[in-house]
């Protein structure tokens, strides 16, 4: 199967990855990115190529899609569609689910998939003057915390993503301790270097956009991060076409005219008897957002204007909460569980020597496969 989007092609299909003749036969699900002839979609293939091979290179990272690697499309050029600007492509292996960005409710309502997937088991209102509000603080956590466990690791590496949205984040049905899966690094760059394109998607882009900040390069992500977080927490945000107008209006035009200050525009918005702003039911939504100190400090922060105040990612988790950066510890120390063993029940981590995952996502023990 082929899709085609704006930057060139993705082929959908399988490869035999049996260890050994005496093993049980093992099919992958696999995904090839090819560039159409554009020049600048060559060199996003490319730089998407190196930033790939730099995770690999470490181990790869939980929460970051698998990259297999490269593959030499030359002995089947005559098959492929006209048009393709490169003959090697980035394979990966497939991410089983969608993109976050599918299961946004168009009532603002939390899709069962999201709750299940996150472990989301409940949500309680949000108690404000004269009732309560229904925002989203356990999925905004859940998302925030799930994302930045594989961005500090990035960072770590030199990498910044920055274009991190929702259209950017997989949700993995089958990954239970890796729900989210941050994918497509075709803006990517490295401490240090220079974007060659100057991309970017604004409403979710820092003020400093297209080029990370010099003396602290990795807050762009920050930032790009924690517009998400505000977008998944706001029903307003997510509720269909009319919560793509809002969230166009409140960070193109509102926050920007707050510069940037996060606490005084939900203030604002909160104490607004004049009516002054559109989409009155954002309104009740700020109010709710300033009865939780914890997530109105952490946005505040990553949303700062200034690129050199913004939290690292590793901060970010510890504001979020301990639970959260004991979960960084653990990945650090190389003992991330992948997941228990479809044999014997067992976890499986990612420092057990032969590891190996099936078609479906399930990982097996060396010795139970």
């Amino acid at each position: 199967m082929m899709q085609k989007g704006g930057f060139g092609y993705v082929f959908f299909g399988t490869y035999d990855a049996t260890p050994n003749p005496n093993a049980r036969p093992v099919s992958v699900e696999v995904c090839i990115k090819l560039p159409n002839e554009d020049p600048d979609s060559v060199k996003a293939h490319q730089g998407e190529m190196a930033i790939n091979k730099k995770v690999a290179e470490s181990g790869g990272i939980p929460g970051v899609a698998d990259f297999i690697g490269t593959v030499d499309l030359n002995p089947i050029a005559a098959q492929l569609p006209p048009g393709i600007g490169s003959r090697e492509g980035i394979v990966w292996r497939v991410v089983k689910g969608k993109t976050l960005d599918n299961f946004f409710d168009r009532g603002g309502g939390m899709s069962p998939v999201v709750a299940n997937t996150l472990n989301i088991r409940s949500e309680p209102p949000t108690k404000i003057k004269g009732g309560v509000v229904y925002i989203k603080t356990a999925l905004c956590e859940k998302v925030l915390g799930e994302s930045l466990l594989p961005l500090a690791q990035l960072h770590e590496r030199g990498i910044i993503h920055r274009d991190l949205k929702p259209r950017n984040i997989m949700l993995s049905e089958r990954t239970p301790n890796t729900p989210l899966c941050i994918i497509d690094f075709g803006s990517a760059v490295t401490k240090g270097n220079r974007p060659f394109m100057n991309d970017y998607t604004e409403v979710y882009a820092p003020p400093e956009a297209p080029v990370p900040d010099g003396g602290n390069p990795f807050s762009y992500d920050i930032f790009t991060l924690g517009i998400v977080g505000l977008r998944v927490l706001m029903p307003s945000l997510i509720a269909g076409e009319n919560g793509i107008a809002t969230l166009g209006k409140v960070c193109v035009a509102e926050i920007p005219s707050y510069n940037y200050d996060i606490k005084a525009w939900a203030s604002a918005r909160a104490n607004d008897p004049g009516g002054q702003f559109e989409f009155r039911a954002l309104n009740k939504e700020c109010e709710g957002l300033m009865q939780q100190p914890v997530l109105l400090e952490l946005l505040s922060r990553m949303l700062s204007p200034n690129p050199r105040e913004r939290p690292s990612a590793e901060e970010c988790l510890r504001m979020l909460g301990p639970q959260w950066e004991a979960k960084l510890a653990q990945a650090k120390q190389g003992q991330q569980s992948r997941g228990n063993c479809g044999t014997c029940g067992q976890p499986v981590l990612s420092t057990d020597v032969g590891r190996f995952r099936d078609a479906r996502g399930v990982y097996f023990h060396q010795q139970c496969q």
